[in-house]
């Protein structure tokens, strides 16, 4: 006989006003968000205990371990030298320079270790579950720490379906999906099945909840995944365009320093005046990435018949616009011209054309969310 649970909630999550500020799923993300070594990954479910261990491909620990070890010495030895270039070359200035190239290689280096030791962990995670007929027993570990856990099954409120966004398998990019048990600490809830979103249907939901006599919560199965997030939801762009505004900023400080030495160099007559054309063509190259910004999608929604965007400028700039102002959607592979499948690089992204705006937006299919499907049908709204 099933036993007393408590009612079933929904995933979507209220209003508050303004309709970019809910797109947040970090209230319902589980232990894993990525792909695990073995994808696709589903739990054998049969009499308890059923037991189970996720962790990451061992390929990912690596290239995520390397790329980190360069950029942290790659940043620091950038930094260093661009100071003693611009302010170092005179012996009156050398130590004022060791100092400020010191104190600058340490604010990048603590902020490089702040951006990378979550993904490094992330990767050397692995995460052993056990669920009995009556509790859930959970052990995270992690090169610096281990975390054990025991919680009643009746603790969890039903089984859901969430959408991870768009990740890398091999060759191609695919939009992962993963049916948990949710727990009302999202800390704690438990991935039974791991893999492609649209191969996650209403039967693989339904039988996870019926295996563990929980109830199936509202608004899963569908094809976009986007229960996991408020009504008419089309775009989430955390990374990919914290990657932009990054490289727009490197671009500024590079500048600046370039700016310094150029004009010290002709002043002293190290360097002639025609060095200072080199300002102007590298601003231009700011003004080109600040463009790319201004159309560079990191939110949008339809909500009360306006579809709403943001994106990724200097601040970040929302817009309202009517369904009827769209007038082109166009997708894009992203890949170079005469590459083969195995070594083209894809970068799909989708180019959104609005009448009143003389450059279209850019979609990101490498976001952390994105429904196309919702984003083609405006063209027929």
């Amino acid at each position: 006989m099933p036993r007393s649970r408590p009612a079933s909630t929904a995933l979507q999550r209220g209003d508050t006003g303004n309709p970019l500020i809910p797109i947040n799923r970090d209230d319902l993300l589980s232990l894993f968000e990525k792909p695990p070594s073995e994808f696709p990954f589903a739990a054998q479910l049969g009499d308890p205990p059923v037991s189970f261990v996720i962790k990451s491909d061992f390929t990912d620990r690596i290239v995520t371990t390397v790329l980190a070890v360069f950029w942290l010495l790659f940043g620091t030895a950038v930094i260093y030298m661009l100071v003693h270039e611009t302010i170092g070359t005179e012996p009156a200035w050398q130590e004022t320079a060791n100092w400020a190239a010191i104190g600058l290689c340490l604010a990048y280096i603590g902020a490089a270790l702040a951006y990378f030791t979550p993904a490094v962990l992330e990767n050397f995670r692995t995460v052993a579950v056990t669920i009995t007929e009556h509790e859930v027993a959970v052990s995270v570990a992690t090169p610096i720490s281990r975390i054990s856990w025991r919680d009643p099954l009746t603790v969890y409120e039903g089984v859901a379906n969430l959408n991870l966004g768009m990740h890398d398998l091999g060759d191609e990019k695919v939009v992962v999906g993963s049916v948990v048990l949710k727990h009302p600490d999202p800390a704690r809830s438990i991935p039974v099945v791991i893999r492609e979103q649209q191969r996650i249907g209403k039967n693989t939901v339904r039988k996870v909840a019926q295996h563990f006599q929980l109830p199936v919560l509202e608004g899963v199965g569908d094809e976009s995944g986007q229960a996991a997030y408020p009504d008419g939801t089309l775009v989430v762009n955390k990374w990919q365009s914290l990657k932009v505004r990054l490289v727009y900023w490197a671009m500024i400080l590079v500048f600046a320093l370039l700016a310094i030495l150029v004009v010290r160099q002709v002043a002293t007559g190290a360097e002639g005046p025609g060095s200072l054309l080199w300002l102007p063509l590298f601003a231009g190259l700011i003004g080109l990435m600040q463009v790319f910004g201004s159309c560079y999608v990191t939110a949008m929604r339809e909500w009360q018949g306006d579809i709403w965007i943001r994106t990724a400028a200097i601040q970040f700039r929302e817009y309202k616009i009517a369904p009827k102002r769209v007038h082109g959607i166009k997708r894009f592979e992203g890949g170079s011209r005469g590459a083969t499948t195995s070594t083209q690089p894809r970068t799909p992204w989708i180019k959104l054309s609005v009448r009143g705006h003389l450059l279209p937006f850019v979609i990101d299919l490498q976001a952390d969310y994105v429904n196309e499907n919702g984003i083609y049908k405006l063209t027929k709204s």
